[in-house]
């Protein structure tokens, strides 16, 4: 928005910005001064216009939250499902600075391990996560416990594969399973 509030006031200074002469070419005043209004007038009407166009085009652009699908869903849940899955020692034993380290993780569940069809799914986990966050602030073990229990079973983590056996986990370098414990890739 700054941008293009300094395009409108370069603009508006150049409108009234006196014409360069053309080279061997005299113009008198009176042609001078009845030109002028009218170049002012359609170069005002101009940034006016592209002013207007561009503060309705660009709060647009602040709607766009992502694209939420089953894949997203999935991601989320397989990355930082596993994360959290891997804290269920932390928490059993209260380790609050294991827990706090992986905040971002938890966020990143809460925040994309839902999709659009469980709206209420989506606030639940939000409100434990902000429990779970709340519970290392007061160092309260079984408020921990209790939230990170309820966080699990709402987001329905898949178990990791993290011990091989005859599975194909993926199939490319861009799928969301490869370089984690569910990409796991059985080779004879």
């Amino acid at each position: 928005m700054k941008a293009v509030g300094v395009l409108c006031l370069a603009a508006s200074a150049s409108a009234f910005m006196p014409a360069a002469p053309l080279a061997g070419v005299r113009s008198s005043s009176a042609m001078t001064m009845s030109a002028a209004p009218e170049s002012r007038r359609a170069v005002l009407q101009t940034v006016f216009t592209a002013a207007a166009v561009a503060a309705v085009a660009i709060p647009e652009l602040a709607f766009a939250d992502g694209a939420v699908s089953e894949a997203t869903v999935q991601r989320a849940k397989g990355i930082y499902g596993d994360k959290v899955l891997s804290l269920a020692g932390a928490v059993k034993a209260g380790n609050f600075e294991a827990v706090a380290a992986e905040k971002n993780a938890i966020t990143l569940l809460a925040s994309g391990g839902f999709g659009m069809s469980s709206k209420a799914d989506k606030k639940q986990a939000q409100a434990l996560k902000n429990a779970i966050f709340a519970a290392i602030d007061t160092k309260n073990a079984a408020a921990l416990q209790s939230a990170y229990g309820d966080l699990i079973k709402l987001a329905k983590i898949p178990a990791s594969t993290g011990s091989g056996g005859d599975t194909q986990g993926y199939s490319s370098d861009y799928d969301w399973k490869a370089r984690t414990a569910k990409g796991t890739i059985y080779v004879r």
